[in-house]
């Protein structure tokens, strides 16, 4: 079954220029981060809109952090270089928090 709250806890390894986009209904903005967990594992996060500017200039390359509040999909690989097979994604009300270097 599908766990809905989760929390992760990983260092940054890498962070996308923000960048903007427009479709049908208007646009948005967005940047990606690249995740990786204590156990080796990477993971992409996205961060589209409202998350963008709460958390573009807070997440820095390097650091760690707690990331919760956010949805899990199947990555698309054709944007995304991870190896994992799903990514996370952050729009409205993510909570994210620095943690302790390891």
């Amino acid at each position: 079954s599908y766990v809905q709250r989760w929390t992760i806890r990983a260092r940054i390894t890498n962070k996308s220029a923000l960048r903007t986009f427009s479709r049908g209904s208007g646009g948005g903005k967005v940047f990606h981060v690249h995740l990786l967990d204590a156990h080796g594992g990477e993971i992409r996060a996205s961060f589209f809109n409202e998350a963008v500017d709460l958390f573009y200039d807070k997440l820095q390359l390097g650091k760690c952090y707690t990331m919760s509040r956010g949805s899990v999909r199947i990555a698309n690989k054709q944007y995304n270089s991870c190896d994992h097979r799903y990514e996370l994604i952050f729009d409205k009300c993510p909570q994210i928090e620095a943690a302790d270097d390891d």
